[in-house]
């Protein structure tokens, strides 16, 4: 694929996936669950089943590469990609920035039922109102992502994202009302895809081709490792200062991360 049709390409994609896992999977579980609690496991085994012989099926030429050197090693792969990733000062102002939000999120979404739920009073039907507000603000991010990307760059589109972000979270955290956390969850999600789909692209873009792989998969291991903290974070937050607390310790973590990218655009 010419690396122009990248950011399209990956704004479909992750849009795709949203649309599955929000609009088309998520609204069976409730129906899954009354037939038994192991049926909505049995139901993702099955996918993953599905997945893997429609992958199997597909006709792929692999490009051309040099054969792996003598002597080469998983654990010398995986150093390969960190070193590469740290080396590119973006790739790893990006990877700092991804990794701190996804601590935030992580710390939000553990604790949202409860939010939304208790400190807003609004009950299942508010919560599952707010996750819908978040699953139309992403498809609408993937239809915007590119644009933004061509006005001002990928680098300006991820810093806009998170600064948005960080005003959507801190809404949520200070305003006790359901339609504010509502619209907030809209604007956060648009701003996700636009973040997501830019610094794949990035990453795909800065990476030699014979490295992708190995710099992709150090970029997502250290970007997600950080999520069990965040959920983490997010009960004690919870149980020590509230049940918005959780909000406005992602805005903090969100702050965090754009002062790391700030850099990046000067």
């Amino acid at each position: 694929m010419p690396k122009a049709a990248l950011g399209s390409a990956n704004a479909r994609l992750l849009t795709g996936q949203q649309i599955a896992g929000g609009f088309l999977a998520a609204p069976l579980v409730p129906v899954l669950l009354l037939a038994g609690a192991a049926v909505p496991y049995a139901a993702d085994a099955a996918t993953y089943v599905l997945g893997a012989v429609l992958i199997a099926s597909l006709p792929v030429t692999g490009p051309q590469r040099p054969p792996r050197p003598a002597g080469s090693t998983l654990r010398g792969d995986i150093a390969q990609g960190l070193r590469a990733l740290w080396g590119d000062r973006v790739l790893r102002g990006i990877c700092v920035a991804t990794t701190l939000c996804n601590i935030g999120m992580a710390a939000l979404i553990a604790t949202l039922v409860l939010h939304v739920t208790g400190w807003l009073d609004g009950g299942h039907g508010g919560y599952a109102a707010t996750l819908t507000a978040y699953g139309v603000g992403s498809v609408a991010g993937g239809l915007l992502a590119g644009r933004l990307s061509t006005r001002i760059g990928r680098v300006r589109s991820v810093f806009t994202a998170g600064a948005v972000q960080i005003g959507c979270l801190a809404a949520m955290g200070l305003v006790r009302e359901l339609w504010v956390t509502i619209g907030a969850m809209v604007l956060f999600g648009v701003m996700g895809l636009v973040w997501n789909t830019n610094q794949v692209t990035l990453m795909q873009e800065r990476s030699p081709e014979a490295m992708l792989g190995r710099i992709g998969s150090a970029f997502r291991t250290l970007a997600v490792a950080g999520a069990p903290l965040g959920a983490l974070l997010g009960g004690a937050a919870a149980a020590a200062w509230g049940l918005n607390a959780p909000a406005l310790l992602a805005a903090a973590l969100f702050a965090a991360a754009i002062a790391s990218l700030a850099a990046l655009i000067n």
